[in-house]
């Protein structure tokens, strides 16, 4: 059997990282959070001038609002100008601009002049979140962490991704070659 051939071996023992108990379950909602969330999506929809609902073909419901409703002073910003998006062929296949669901066949769009917002059914949503949890920008709490002195805000653990943090201090005076005598 050649070297090659051998599996490797790691001589060193390897050290676990420290880690930080998994947190604790959620508790589950009070019936007055599951109303906060639900009234707040009826409030959502209630709001709008829906001018026209559509269906799209995977089962989403569009409500078409009017695009001046956006704003409370019906002032709308001018749109940037089209992207001028190039064509051109990698690696010998062509590219291919993304469709989407409102483009392709069958697709009711509504009049002109609205714009679409998706509808969510509150009764569709999973209540494990409050309210302020579901409009957060990571849907997580927010916990502040030190490290090495220095305060860091981080989603609570069990969101959908992990942080690591690391830091090494080495006072470094130099460097010099070891001689030895025979």
């Amino acid at each position: 059997m050649r070297d090659r051939d051998l599996p490797l071996k790691n001589t060193r023992s390897r050290r676990k990282a420290p880690r930080e108990k998994p947190a604790p379950k959620m508790p589950a909602l009070t019936t007055a959070q599951k109303r906060e969330l639900t009234g707040y999506f009826e409030d959502r929809v209630a709001r709008l001038d829906i001018v026209e609902t559509t269906k799209t073909p995977s089962g989403q419901i569009l409500d078409w609002i009017d695009i001046y409703s956006q704003h409370p002073k019906r002032k709308i910003a001018t749109p940037p100008p089209a992207p001028k998006i190039p064509t051109k062929r990698q690696r010998s296949r062509p590219t291919k601009k993304a469709h989407f669901e409102l483009q392709e066949k069958g697709s009711k769009r509504g009049p002109d002049g609205t714009v679409p917002v998706l509808r969510t059914d509150p009764k569709k949503l999973h209540f494990n979140k409050t309210l302020e949890e579901f409009l957060s920008k990571h849907g997580h709490r927010t916990v502040t962490r030190y490290y090495d002195g220095y305060a860091l805000e981080q989603p609570e653990i069990g969101g959908p991704h992990d942080y690591g943090a690391t830091a090494e201090s080495v006072n470094c005076q130099g460097g010099g070659r070891l001689h030895q005598s025979v």
